[in-house]
């Protein structure tokens, strides 16, 4: 590569002594033609005709600027100072008004070392050759100056230079090209290389990376090659895949796969509840009535029994969501809540006055023809239980009728005496016997004859119910007294019950929930 200058300088020579008053005479370049001859270096302004003092020349002519009036040359027909015009000096600057003088070239010797010299008069100017500088051409340009190589060493020439690639495994006019051979440059991540001339060829197949050098990392996650259950990770010349989530087996490379945790052991869940597959887990149905908890935890059968449902003694069963009851006694129904109970009297009275009649069991009365009522009690223990009474029904067993009266009336009546004061007396007074036959009316039973003797009769006491449900758990007392007995002479009486004989003497209560 040629680099080219030109360089142009301009010298000024002293003249001669003579002509140094033409110092400020207009500048004038000389060229290589003879003085005086028909050369081509002057123009019309030089000289009226001549070169340098011919009819023709540039130096000489009267209009000529330096010399004479007729001519730059000096004489007045236009010559240089001798008839043939050949060594007189011209009317240029550096010369003199004096004919004759022989004229100076400036590049005469050459002064450009390394270039063309062109003269002007006493000046000269040097065109410089490609690759050299200064005034005279004198300077070698350093083309490498600019440090033109990319790579390499440069080697300066003459306008041009060199780049010496050597060993930096680059080549070209600049050392600017890699040499790209598999064995200066092999290709990178395991790329296969072959060489091609002064270049080669990467091939990446199956490395993980794409480019010229198989330096570009592919992200093999773009495509997603991973189960969408697990996370992709992008690393150098490959990928990784997570683990499959709890609840699925596989990989995330070749695929997760659910796990059906329902078909072991029920998925984990009670015998008692059914299982569920779910997408990587399960699902356990509720418990069944009757348990508590979850189906994921475990089921506990609900004690049917904890609330005490049994009633009046009844013994509890639990079960499945349901319970049994195990009744006593007269109590029935699915918690023992109904019973009709059958309460015999624990006393039965005593005839009022009578020392040979005392009172005791089956020793009951219900009249006597004295100035009296004809009045008796009995006494029930009404048990402890759970309802509401419902009905109270009294039995009476007719033994004997002794009264000349065709039919009589019972009647049942409160008892206000406490209890324990009736059972606790042997000789009622008065005051009790009124209180037999004077208190509240409990209910009433018509027709008492002969007729009815050896009959148990019953008669609803509907005036009863409250009392007896309110006595429950202790004892509770009627009075017992019919009319009308008429007075006679001799005693009368009407008996239920005589001496120990076994009479029904009886209440029957039904009980039904509350």
């Amino acid at each position: 590569m040629a680099i080219f200058g030109i360089r142009s300088r301009v010298w000024s020579l002293l003249g001669l002594a003579g002509v140094a008053a033409f110092a400020c005479s207009e500048h004038r370049t000389y060229g290589d033609a003879v003085a005086g001859s028909g050369g081509d270096g002057a123009s019309s302004t030089a000289g009226s005709s001549g070169r340098a003092g011919s009819s023709n020349g540039q130096s000489g002519s009267a209009s000529g600027e330096s010399g004479s009036p007729n001519g730059e040359g000096g004489s007045p027909n236009g010559e240089g100072g001798s008839p043939n015009g050949e060594g007189g000096r011209s009317g240029n600057e550096g010369g003199s008004p004096e004919a004759g003088a022989p004229a100076l070239d400036a590049c005469e010797p050459n002064p450009c070392e390394h270039g063309t010299c062109e003269a002007d008069g006493a000046a000269y100017t040097c065109s410089c050759a490609a690759g050299f500088d200064g005034d005279n051409c004198e300077i070698d340009i350093d083309d490498c100056e600019v440090d033109p190589c990319t790579h390499g060493t440069c080697v300066d020439g003459v306008d041009t230079f060199q780049c010496d690639c050597g060993d930096s495994g680059y080549t070209g006019n600049l050392c600017e090209t890699l040499i790209r051979n598999c064995k200066q440059t092999p290709c990178l991540n395991d790329g296969v290389c072959t060489d091609v001339g002064a270049s080669r060829t990467c091939n990446c197949t199956g490395t993980g990376f794409t480019g010229t050098n198989c330096e570009v990392d592919i992200d093999e996650c773009d495509a997603e090659p991973c189960d969408p259950l697990t996370s992709c990770t992008n690393k150098p010349g490959g990928f990784t895949c997570g683990s499959c989530p709890s609840g699925y087996k596989g990989s995330g490379l070749a695929g997760c796969d659910d796990i059906n945790e329902c078909a072991t052991d029920n998925g984990g869940c009670d015998q008692l509840t059914t299982c569920t597959n779910t997408p990587g887990s399960r699902a356990c149905g509720p418990c069944p009535n009757g348990y508590s908890g979850t189906g994921a935890k475990g089921c506990t059968n609900i004690d049917d029994c904890a609330g005490s449902p049994c009633k009046n003694g009844g013994v509890c069963k639990d079960g499945i969501n349901a319970y049994t009851c195990t009744c006593s006694g007269p109590w029935g129904g699915s918690t023992c809540q109904n019973a009709t109970l059958t309460i015999d009297a624990s006393a039965r009275g005593f005839y009022a006055d009578v020392d040979w009649f005392p009172p005791g069991n089956g020793n009951t009365i219900t009249g006597w023809g004295g100035s009296w009522m004809y009045a008796s009690y009995f006494v029930f223990p009404i048990p402890s239980f759970t309802g509401k009474v419902s009905a109270v029904t009294l039995w009476l067993e007719h033994e004997v009728y002794d009264s000349p009266d065709a039919s009589e009336i019972v009647t049942v009546r409160e008892v206000t005496t406490p209890v324990a004061t009736l059972l606790g007396t042997t000789t009622p007074s008065q005051a009790i016997y009124q209180d037999l036959a004077t208190g509240t009316q409990y209910g009433t039973l018509n027709g008492w004859s002969a007729a009815t003797v050896g009959m148990i009769r019953s008669f609803a006491l509907s005036g009863a119910i409250t009392p007896v449900s309110a006595a429950r758990g202790a004892s509770f007392a009627i009075g017992v007294n019919t009319s009308p007995v008429k007075v006679a002479s001799t005693a009368e009486y009407i008996r239920f019950s005589f001496s120990d004989e076994a009479r029904t003497h009886q209440l029957q209560v039904v009980v039904v929930p509350q």
